[in-house]
């Protein structure tokens, strides 16, 4: 193969990685069971909302176990990467947050999970001396969100809630947060939850 081949080769090849790599994008995961329609309704409130100068306020919760691992590691070919986990059964933190444009904040860090009681009690303490006549918050349909306490809690504040259509997460900003928080822990298993929360807030 002369010189001319190789280069039309090359070409070709490199033309061909190119093309793979944009069919190899990293797949996005939905829930099978959202509803078009509801979220296309969502996001048209959401819009008007923000249109009519409104803060929009995205809060929700997140569970932690007691012992976090990595979930890749680094090896020579053909060695395989061994961890050691607790098969044991371990206990639940939960955190509380919210996030108002580009600030994540009221975080609140708790052993066990959340009921109806925690949602509300970091509800007025923690959530709603953030509130005022301009603000909305935008709550998933999970039961504990969905209390009378919690409705009221919220519009006695002068505000209002707008629930995310279900089985839509990903309309819900706070769950990077979540997601950047767990992927620290996994790389700092050294520092407990509440370092790597004040080092992201």
């Amino acid at each position: 193969m002369n010189a001319q081949h190789i280069s039309v080769f090359q070409r070709l090849l490199s033309g061909m990685v190119c093309a793979n790599s944009a069919l190899l994008e990293k797949k996005t995961i939905g829930y099978k069971e959202r509803c078009d329609t509801k979220r296309a309704i969502y996001r048209q409130a959401l819009a008007e909302k923000k249109a009519a100068g409104k803060t929009i306020i995205y809060a929700d919760e997140c569970g932690f176990r007691a012992e976090s691992y990595r979930h890749h590691g680094y090896a020579p070919k053909g060695t395989p990467v061994l961890g050691l986990v607790s098969g044991e059964r371990t206990r639940t933190t939960t955190l509380l947050a919210a996030r108002i444009g580009s600030t994540f904040t009221a975080p609140c860090l708790f052993d066990g999970g959340c009921d109806s009681a925690c949602f509300n009690a970091w509800v007025e303490t923690y959530l709603c001396p953030q509130l005022c006549e301009t603000s909305v918050v935008v709550l998933d349909n999970a039961k504990i969100h969905k209390t009378l306490r919690t409705r009221e809690l919220i519009e006695a504040s002068g505000a209002e809630i707008l629930f995310l259509p279900p089985y839509s997460p990903d309309y819900n900003p706070i769950e990077h947060d979540f997601a950047n928080i767990k992927r620290l822990r996994e790389y700092k298993a050294d520092i407990t939850i509440d370092e790597i929360i004040n080092m992201y807030h």
